[in-house]
């Protein structure tokens, strides 16, 4: 009877290790393997997901003409792939969501944006011309071409941005040039007879009585140039006439 009940107990303690042991190969089994490495919970399969739509991201980069550069833009699927595998799918994402907000926000067909730009920029250039604003540069030029070119290599925010310059030039610092050569010719005259009245004896191409040559003076140079001028005889006459 002893050995008896020793042999059933050595059973059920080997019945009861193999449902153990075969407990812990189905939990074993039931833990997921990754396919990729830690940091890609996802997988191999979304990192190729990820890098098709980042060319394809770039492709309309490129049909849109954009001009969005670097490593972020390319049509390099494998670059694309290996660094996915290389960075949490966070990341990864992100990227994709960067990438489809510039295109959304920050992108305008460049050919039609920048064929506007040129336009306004000769129509700008034509005012300065028209008001004797005497404007000068690259950034003034009735050249419609050299305008679109120069646009289509900048992002359109630098385009923008030379757009609004002009304009503020042509609003603020433009004063109709002939009325105010006009007013400048007629106080260097009043300003050199001043001279002569008072025996100051100040000479050179500053001090004359010639009109004229004031006149056209002052249209070839800015108009801060002429009221530097205009200042400095004043200057001479107050301090330097005795």
């Amino acid at each position: 009877m002893i050995r008896t009940d020793r042999t059933l107990g050595y059973k059920k303690l080997l019945s009861m290790s193999l449902i153990f042991l075969l407990w812990g190969c189905v939990v074993t089994a039931q833990v997921p393997r990754e396919s990729g490495p830690q940091h890609s919970p996802r997988g191999q399969y979304s990192c190729e997901e990820y890098a098709r739509i980042a060319v394809r991201q770039n492709e309309q980069n490129i049909r849109r003409n954009c001009r969005f550069t670097g490593p972020r833009w390319n049509s390099d699927y494998n670059g694309h792939y290996q660094w996915c595998v290389s960075v949490s799918w966070q990341a990864a994402d992100a990227e994709t969501k960067a990438r489809e907000e510039e295109l959304q926000y920050q992108c305008r067909d460049k050919q039609s944006s920048c064929d506007e730009y040129a336009r306004i920029a000769v129509r700008q250039n034509d005012q300065n011309m028209r008001r004797n604003c005497g404007f000068t540069g690259t950034r003034w030029s009735s050249n419609y071409n050299e305008h679109y070119q120069w646009c289509l290599f900048v992002p359109l925010q630098t385009s923008d941005s030379e757009m609004k310059a002009r304009e503020e030039e042509l609003q603020h610092q433009c004063r109709d040039k002939q009325s105010s050569c006009n007013e400048y010719a007629r106080t260097a005259v009043a300003q050199n007879e001043q001279n002569i009245r008072r025996r100051c004896r100040f000479t050179g191409t500053r001090w004359s009585s010639n009109y004229n040559e004031h006149y056209q003076w002052c249209l070839s140079v800015p108009l801060e140039s002429a009221d530097s001028e205009t200042r400095a005889r004043e200057e001479e006459l107050r301090h330097q006439c005795r």
